[in-house]
């Protein structure tokens, strides 16, 4: 099914989801997740997308934060299109690149930072 609001255009699937015993360590049986899925290039674009919740401000320009043998470094990337969810990435990433969502006023360039694994 999908559903246009404005001139965004959203498609609906339904998915199976597999979750790790751990997940019932933090939630309750009847609590609702949302799962928002991207893909990797953009089907109307040809371009990346990333969570709009890795953005940050620079300066006027737009970074993230890569996660590269355990460091924290900024990444000055050119956006496209976005919603509240999804930014169209035009320069500056690539797939292969792991990045850093809601990375807060800790994180700065060259830190060492630690990935936690809930599973």
């Amino acid at each position: 099914m999908g559903v246009q609001v404005g001139r965004s255009f959203y498609q609906y699937f339904k998915v199976g989801v597999q979750v790790g015993r751990s997940f019932y360590q933090y939630f309750k049986v009847g609590v609702q997740v949302g799962l928002v899925g991207l893909v990797g290039p953009g089907r109307s674009t040809g371009r990346s997308q990333i969570p709009a919740s890795a953005l940050l401000r620079y300066g006027d320009e737009w970074a993230v934060f890569e996660l590269n043998n355990g460091r924290a470094y900024k990444r000055i990337i050119k956006i496209g299109k976005r919603n509240g969810l999804v930014v169209e990435v035009l320069d500056g990433l690539t797939l292969e690149q792991n990045i850093i969502l809601y990375p807060g006023d800790t994180i700065i360039d060259g830190r060492r930072v630690k990935v936690r694994s809930y599973d």
